[in-house]
């Protein structure tokens, strides 16, 4: 995903490579929330990790809860 500042952010491509390295399949989507759907429709379990950034952004859209932060 690609946050909304861009002075903070690493270009998803980049980082593509060291992924691929460690995962059999790697998909860059810019947009977290629908990163987060993508997730969501493709597995029972969804783990996300980055900034509060990232995950204020996708329970603001979503309007979903998120724990431990979100209540």
């Amino acid at each position: 995903t690609t946050p909304e500042e861009p002075d903070r952010s690493v270009d998803p491509e980049k980082l593509r490579p060291i992924a691929q390295e460690v995962f059999k399949s790697v998909k860059v989507i810019r947009d977290p929330v629908e990163a987060y759907e993508h997730a969501i429709g493709s597995s029972d379990f969804v783990v996300i990790t980055g900034s509060m950034y990232l995950i204020g952004v996708i329970a603001s859209k979503l309007n979903v809860e998120m724990l431990p932060y979100w209540k």
